[in-house]
């Protein structure tokens, strides 16, 4: 598991999971606490869970289109 901490522009907590620890039962009841935590200084907690490809890869392939959308579209708006 990692945990990213943003401050800004937005304060949200990344937890990344694997797929065994997503499955993990006393692992997620733990992460109930940490969300809690964070809820209460105003962090959002998102939680990633893996699937059999590499998660990271994957996020960025779908952030990268969602860009080539929107630069598109504002293209097409001009």
């Amino acid at each position: 598991m990692r945990i990213e901490v943003r401050g800004a522009p937005r304060k949200v907590v990344y937890f990344w999971l694997s797929k065994s620890e997503a499955a993990d039962k006393k692992l997620m009841d733990s992460l109930k606490l940490q969300f809690k935590e964070w809820k209460n200084k105003n962090y959002l907690p998102v939680v990633f869970e893996s699937g059999s490809e590499s998660l990271e890869d994957n996020m960025y392939m779908l952030m990268k289109r969602n860009m080539e959308l929107l630069a598109k579209k504002s293209e097409l708006s001009i």
